[in-house]
């Protein structure tokens, strides 16, 4: 597993998993600013996405990193 760092400030990334059907929705929070990056299906997106694939299917989280 590669260690995502933050476009912020450099910091370490945790990464969240959330199971979202045939694609999954990962968001990436940084340690030391708590900038985040939302993305599905390899391509980023924006929360109000993000929320919006959620809400449509009742996604389940996993923590990685």
């Amino acid at each position: 597993m590669s260690e995502h760092r933050c476009p912020e400030c450099g910091g370490p990334m945790i990464e969240i998993e959330v199971a979202n059907g045939d694609a999954p929705l990962v968001m990436r929070s940084c340690s030391a600013c708590d900038a985040r990056q939302w993305s599905s299906a390899g391509q980023g997106i924006d929360l109000r996405a993000a929320l919006r694939e959620l809400s449509d299917t009742g996604g389940k989280q996993t923590r990685k990193g």
